[in-house]
């Protein structure tokens, strides 16, 4: 996996991470201060790695010895 995501590309320059980073100057650290993030991660995977994913020789073969 880790030659197909070598940065989180899709954070930079975001607002979520600008979100994150008052919040952490503002000291206002929660359980919560990830998801946006997260949120933006998950759907940047689902729409750029994971169609590849399904057609990459990897995971054809699995599919059809399994």
């Amino acid at each position: 996996m880790h030659r197909y995501v070598s940065k989180l590309e899709c954070l930079e320059g975001s607002e979520a991470l600008e979100a994150i980073d008052r919040r952490r100057r503002a000291g206002e650290i929660d359980a919560n201060i990830l998801d946006a993030a997260q949120r933006q991660v998950v759907e940047h995977m689902a729409s750029n790695f994971y169609p590849n994913f399904l057609k990459s020789e990897i995971y054809i073969r699995y599919v059809q010895v399994g």
